[in-house]
């Protein structure tokens, strides 16, 4: 009898695909039941039985009480190419307003031309929750956003599917059902609020919604729960409760199976590289013929294109990924990656870029709130203080003397504070390998010179006892760049081999001071 071919074990570093003849060999007391836990259907989350032989070749099989019996492999047996229909996709779901009793659902819909838009005759959509107390929702096209996602309210109850009733030319856009929240538990991201699709990839450290309508409880000491919103209506009570990994252990990834997610430690990616392209949320415009993208997340990860096109791969075997490029056919290309269900898409639209984008917007105020200007700087700004923000991550970097001093991490609308800013000091604010602000505080060349001029004539003006020049004196020629005449007073000086005594205390007072002043 053939056996299942897409079974996995746990192993240190995840789950692994195992072979029937490769677990007789570790289990040869006979049959594993399904309920040990041992081996795990990779396509649909469910534990299988290891026979014991008896009748047929020791082989993986389903047991027949399962909770889902919609597995592909179960259904159309082991020699159908289990993988997904590139169109099978879901537009994202997310969980928003979330108190102790109450929380809200919206529905994202996928930017779609306006062109496109404009020639249909009836300028709206409907979306139904099916199987729900919910009415149906309306939304006229003038509500989207021209170039991005729009997010639209779909109700406070869930619904195990939702309806989109548009024309047929935009189905290619908005698939007509979309997979709604299971009852026995969906799992949402905590940081963007989004439904992750059946058999989506979770990590140890990061936080997550599980919705359902029963109460959870967990054994595992891996596990974090807690219980953030009960809602309850006539028919069933639903739950919200926050979950997270704490360790890559065997108990807290069966915990998420039962869930449909995979616990990893090197989730799938897929990041765009050439050529040059505008972003936004599921959709990137580029102008070229041709996009190379990495791929990252496992060899059993698999990318297609809509419409079908020429797909070229190339093996990083030393990062566990590949770079994959994909000759544009038309305006339009959607790409997805996945296995048995489409877990991330993105579509790719042909368009005339501009040469120029706008400056990325920073911040940088005094302790009073006036904007500083970037540049060369000859005032220091108020108690030697400045303040930086932005609307998207970045990197403030601190120099002096051209020497890097500090890096911090600039968090998007969030306000770091650089104190301690003195002549010499460089502060470069990065998005990215953007440099999008600068500043260098320098003093004014005619005071650098004046002051530079002024030392040596004090200097000169010391008589009196000489003493020996010591090795470490010669170490401050180093902190003279900006003091020249100074610096030929300081050469002539090591040459001679001696100094007077008290010009010696007035040059270490002096470099004191342009210590302090940097």
């Amino acid at each position: 009898m053939a056996s299942l071919t897409h079974v996995c074990m746990w192993s240190e570093h995840g789950w692994k695909r195992i072979t029937a003849n490769e677990a007789a060999k570790l289990h040869s007391g006979g049959m594993v039941s399904a309920a040990s836990g041992l081996f795990m259907c990779e396509l649909c989350g469910q534990y299988v039985i290891l026979t014991d032989g008896e009748k047929n070749v020791r082989h993986f099989r389903h047991k027949i009480s399962e909770k889902s019996k919609d597995c592909p492999e179960r259904t159309f047996g082991p020699s159908v190419c289990m993988t997904y229909n590139v169109k099978e996709y879901e537009l994202p779901i997310k969980i928003c307003n979330i108190t102790d009793n109450q929380f809200d659902l919206e529905l994202g819909l996928l930017y779609v031309p306006q062109s496109i838009l404009q020639e249909r005759k009836l300028q709206y959509v409907v979306i139904q929750p099916l199987e729900s107390q919910d009415n149906q929702y309306t939304y006229s096209f003038e509500r989207l956003n021209p170039e991005t996602l729009t997010y639209v309210y779909i109700g406070s109850m869930p619904a195990p599917k939702y309806k989109l009733d548009v024309g047929s030319d935009l189905r290619v856009f908005w698939p007509q059902y979309i997979k709604g929240i299971d009852r026995s538990g969906s799992v949402f991201s905590c940081k963007t609020g989004k439904k992750l699709p059946d058999g989506a990839e979770v990590q140890v450290g990061n936080s997550y919604y599980l919705l359902c309508a029963k109460r959870i409880r967990s054994n595992s000491p891996n596990i974090e729960l807690k219980k953030v919103c009960e809602k309850r209506n006539s028919k069933c009570t639903w739950y919200i409760y926050e979950i997270k990994a704490t360790k890559f252990a065997e108990d807290a990834a069966r915990f998420f199976l039962d869930l449909a997610c995979r616990l990893t430690e090197s989730p799938l990616s897929l990041n765009p590289v050439w050529p040059v392209y505008r972003k936004t949320p599921y959709v990137i415009q580029h102008n070229k013929g041709q996009l190379f993208m990495y791929m990252h997340g496992g060899e059993d990860i698999v990318e297609k294109a809509f419409p079908a096109t020429t797909i070229k791969r190339f093996s990083c075997p030393e990062e566990n990924g590949k770079v994959i490029r994909v000759d544009c056919n038309g305006r339009q290309q959607l790409i997805s990656i996945g296995r048995t269900n489409v877990l991330e898409y993105t579509y790719f639209w042909r368009e005339q870029l501009s040469d120029t984008m706008s400056k990325p917007v920073v911040e940088i105020l005094d302790i009073y709130g006036n904007i500083l200007d970037s540049g060369i700087q000859y005032e220091l700004p108020e108690q030697q203080i400045l303040y930086v923000s932005a609307h998207y991550d970045g990197t403030v970097i601190v120099l002096e003397g051209g020497t890097v001093q500090e890096k911090r991490v600039l968090k998007a609308n969030s306000r770091i504070e650089i104190e301690n800013i003195h002549f010499e000091t460089e502060i470069k604010v990065m998005q990215g390998l953007d440099l999008v602000w600068s500043v260098k505080y320098e003093r004014k060349i005619q005071e650098a010179l004046k002051w530079d001029f002024d030392i040596v004539r004090r200097l000169n003006a010391f008589k009196g006892r000489l003493i020996p020049i010591s090795h470490e004196l010669g170490a401050a020629v180093g902190q003279l760049e900006n003091y020249p005449e100074v610096k030929r007073w300081l050469y002539k000086k090591i040459r001679d081999g001696f100094i007077p005594e008290e010009a010696l205390r007035y040059f270490k007072h002096f470099i004191t001071e342009v210590q302090s002043r940097r």
